[in-house]
Formats: structure tokens, C-alpha cells, sequence
């Protein structure tokens, strides 16, 4: 019953049925959902707060101490309110996480999860395209319509339309994250079920690529890239992949030739603009009016836009700056566990596990997602956690007890110090080293 109900969470979280039906605005039906959702799952929620459980599960430790941080981030400049906030709203998004991690709890749930995820985000693709090519006609999912862009290599103007969906993915971007880890469940469940479920599982594979055309998000281009890459490194071994990965380049061009391809902006472009807003991210944490207690604890959570007018467009450096080194190297640290985490579950010398299978299109997920909030400030919001909890999941059932990674200790939390602040210093050095201001080189 746990997992039912579970899945039909995702689905009143993903689909939004109250923003397709005005009608059922009123209901709150998240709310009802998520409440028998934990009366259901209780039992294996507690056991997974379980001090001897969450040390066993890094990943989950770092996303509680994220939600401590951004607490104390506002707590540091004596904004209490919001702080008490920040607690509520994110922490309705810890719970999610930690009902994934709980609920989760075995190869078959796994295999299942990742099914009804395929269900659950072909909803969203099918309405979307829908109308898209005008056959509905539903408000919270009308395209970005007749967007215009200056084709910095020939001076024209672009008109173009951008598909996306309801709720969390109104922006194509957030959008293409969601298809991207679709596309990998889906070739997932065609590879595991033979040749006669190929004919159910990869045609969506292909709606949800097609999607990711029709975004004309470069970010989600990139995400969907890596996922692919991912997904052939931790398959076949990055020797092995890299030729593969070169020699299907040319089809990903000619495929999404136009926008998505054309990353040459001349200093004008979307780009730079995003990397002119980490640098001035990174002026209100290093600043003259910053002291030791902002690098270390941040400006505050959602400051980033209250200050700049605008979110980082990448989520590592959105958490470094809001959250100080405390919550963005925390925030680092989930992310490298999760690559790190998958990758080596399956490596040389690892024994063949049931779950074998799943870690290359897993890895390929969450590879794929780490790179799309690269160009995204996705921190506090719900698809950032499904990814996560997947790979809580999958290390919980196939990870060894010796792996570094796989247990909170003390060589783990000196190891993720010093990732803090290499990541730090070398979002700085990037940053400063490519960004532009003054509309060109």
C-alpha cells in the first residue's frame, strides 16, 4: 500500500492535476496524498531515521545537513521568519526524498519506480505536445510562443516556440531535466524486458527526445548529451565510450541543428549573461561588505534573486552563494556521491547483482541531471531530489560497506572538506575566467 500510494504522490506532483482542472484547486490534494502517503510509510520512515540507518546513507545525512544550512543561512543575518519559512517549504521536499529513500527499499520497487516514472512523464510529454500542436487547448501548458533571438552568426532575428508542460515544468529547461531522466527509465525498462517490451518501452524514449527538441533549451540539449555519455561510460568504460560518443556527435548536431547547437553567442548571448550572474553572485559572498560568517554560512536563501533580480542559472553556484561554503559545499558533496556512488557500484571486481542492469541508465540520470543544473538553479525543488533519491536507493541495495562513500566517517567528511572548497574555488577560476561584460571579447 506504501508504494501506491507513493507512486500516486509522484503522480499529483509531476502531473499537477489541480492546474489542469480548476475545478480540483481547491482540494489540496497533495496534502490528502501525502498524508496517507506517511501514515502508510511510517514504519520505514522511522527506521530510515534511524542514526545507525542515515549513516549508512551519506547522501541523505548531506540533504538534511542542506536544509540545516539554508535554515542557518537566514538565522546568521537574524531573519528568523524566514528562516521558519525556508524550514516548512524545503522541508516538505526533505520529506519527499526521504519517503523515495524508505518506500524504495528493494530491486523490484526500484525496477517498478522507474516504470511509473516512465508512465508519469510520457503524461506530461503527451499534453504538452498536445498542445503544442494545438489539438488541447489548457492554459498552464500553452508554449513560450514566438520567441525571438539574434543569430549572432549572421546578424538574423530567430522566431521560435518552446514546448513545455504545467506546474514545476512551466520552463523548458525544468521541462527537458524531467524528459532526460524519463529517457533513461524508459530505454532501462526496454533493455530489461526483451525484445517484445522493446515495442512498450522505447517509443516513449523517442516522444521524450523529441520533446527535448521542441524545448530549444541548449541546457537541455546538454543534459540529455551527458546522460547519453553517462550512460556509454559507465556501460562499456570510458575508453570504450569516448569513440562512441564521438562518433554519435555528428547525429546529435544534425538532429537538433539550429538553437540547441549554436553555443557560439558572441559575448551576448544566454550564456554569458549566466555567467555575468555568477560573478556577481560571487561579488555579494567575497564583496568589501562580506566577513568570514558570509562565506561561510552565505547571504541568505532566495537572496541571490532579491539582490541580482535574477536566480545564478547554475545550482552549484546558487548554493555557495546562499547558503555560504557550509550549504554549497554540502550541496556539492550530494551530487559527487550520487556520480561517484554509482559509478563504482558496478566496477571492476564488483560481484553481478540484480540490480546490475539499471546502474548504467542510472548513472546516465544522474551524470545527465548534474549536468543540466549546471546551467540551472534547481536547489530546493522536488525533481532535484527524485534524481538523488534514486541513487540513495540504488546504494543502499548494491552499495559494499567498505566503498568510501558508503558510510559516514571520518576520512568521508575530511575527503568532502576538501571537495567544499576545491568546487568552490573552481567555480570562481571558471567563472572569472570566461565571463565577458561589456557585450563582447
Amino acid at each position: 500500500m506504501d508504494f501506491a500510494l507513493f507512486v500516486l504522490l509522484n503522480a499529483v506532483l509531476l502531473i499537477r492535476p489541480d492546474d489542469l482542472v480548476p475545478e480540483l484547486a481547491g482540494l489540496r490534494t497533495y496534502l490528502f496524498v501525502i498524508g496517507l502517503t506517511l501514515v502508510a510509510a511510517a514504519p520505514r520512515l522511522v527506521d530510515t531515521l534511524r542514526p545507525a540507518d542515515l549513516a549508512g546513507r551519506p547522501i541523505a545525512c548531506g540533504v538534511i545537513g542542506f536544509w540545516a544550512a539554508g535554515i542557518v543561512s537566514q538565522i546568521a543575518r537574524g531573519q528568523f521568519g524566514l528562516a521558519s519559512d525556508f524550514a516548512g517549504e524545503f522541508g516538505k521536499v526533505v520529506l519527499y526524498y526521504l519517503l523515495l529513500v524508505s518506500v524504495v527499499d528493494s530491486p523490484a520497487r526500484l525496477r517498478a519506480f522507474l516504470g511509473w516514472l516512465v508512465v508519469l512523464v510520457g503524461v506530461l510529454a503527451t499534453l504538452g505536445l498536445l498542445q503544442f500542436y494545438g489539438a488541447i487547448d489548457v492554459e498552464a501548458l500553452r508554449p513560450i510562443q514566438d520567441r525571438m533571438e539574434v543569430d549572432p552568426a549572421t546578424g538574423e532575428l530567430l522566431q521560435f516556440n518552446q514546448l513545455r508542460a504545467n506546474g514545476m515544468f512551466n520552463d523548458p529547461n525544468d521541462l527537458c531535466l524531467i524528459l532526460t531522466v524519463g529517457v533513461m527509465a524508459a530505454l532501462y525498462r526496454a533493455a530489461a524486458a526483451g525484445p517484445v517490451g522493446w515495442a512498450v518501452w522505447l517509443p516513449p524514449a523517442g516522444v521524450f527526445v523529441f520533446g527535448v527538441m521542441l524545448t530549444q533549451s541548449r541546457g537541455g540539449l546538454l543534459a540529455l548529451m551527458a546522460a547519453g555519455g553517462g550512460f556509454l561510460a559507465a556501460r562499456y568504460g570510458w575508453r570504450r565510450a569516448l569513440p562512441l560518443a564521438l562518433a554519435g556527435f555528428p547525429v546529435v548536431v544534425v538532429l537538433f541543428a539550429g538553437r540547441q547547437t549554436n553555443f557560439d553567442d558572441g559575448g551576448n548571448g544566454t550564456a554569458n549573461q549566466r555567467m555575468q550572474f555568477w560573478s556577481e553572485g560571487f561579488t555579494l559572498l567575497f564583496g568589501s561588505t562580506a566577513g568570514p560568517q558570509t562565506l561561510l554560512t552565505g547571504i541568505g536563501v532566495d537572496e541571490f534573486a532579491e539582490n541580482i533580480k535574477h536566480v545564478a542559472h547554475n545550482s552549484f553556484v546558487h548554493a555557495y552563494v546562499e547558503t555560504g561554503l557550509l550549504g554549497g559545499g554540502l550541496f556539492a558533496a550530494l551530487f559527487a556521491l550520487a556520480v561517484w556512488g554509482v559509478y563504482r557500484a558496478g566496477g571492476p571486481g564488483r560481484p553481478a547483482t540484480a540490480l546490475a542492469a539499471v546502474r548504467p541508465y542510472l548513472f546516465g540520470m544522474v551524470f545527465g541531471y548534474a549536468a543540466g543544473v549546471f546551467s540551472l538553479s534547481r536547489n530546493y525543488v522536488i525533481p532535484t531530489y527524485l534524481v538523488l533519491g534514486l541513487a540513495t536507493a540504488y546504494l543502499s541495495l548494491a552499495g559494499r560497506p567498505d566503498d568510501l562513500g558508503a558510510r559516514l566517517s571520518g576520512r568521508l567528511l575530511a575527503a568532502l572538506a576538501v571537495l567544499a572548497l576545491a568546487a568552490l574555488v573552481g567555480l570562481v577560476m571558471f567563472t572569472r575566467a570566461f565571463v565577458q561584460f561589456g557585450g563582447g571579447p
